[in-house]
């Protein structure tokens, strides 16, 4: 996929796209839409091993 297909996908242009990686500077949100472009789950794993899914979800004003 490239970075023009993938700011598609999350809906933003490549250059705000490309700004933002170069920042590495994504919302919660931003990061989930990107997990599910690409077809993963993002998770924090904590030092003993135990993962934690990571999900965003909306308030009520969006």
């Amino acid at each position: 996929m490239t970075q023009t297909e993938l700011a598609e996908a999350v809906g933003t242009t490549r250059q705000n796209f490309a700004n933002k990686m170069t920042r590495d500077n994504f919302s919660s949100k931003e990061l989930c839409a990107i997990g599910e472009a690409l077809g993963v789950k993002l998770v924090y794993k904590d030092s003993k091993g135990k993962e934690y899914p990571i999900e965003y979800i909306p308030d009520n004003e969006e």
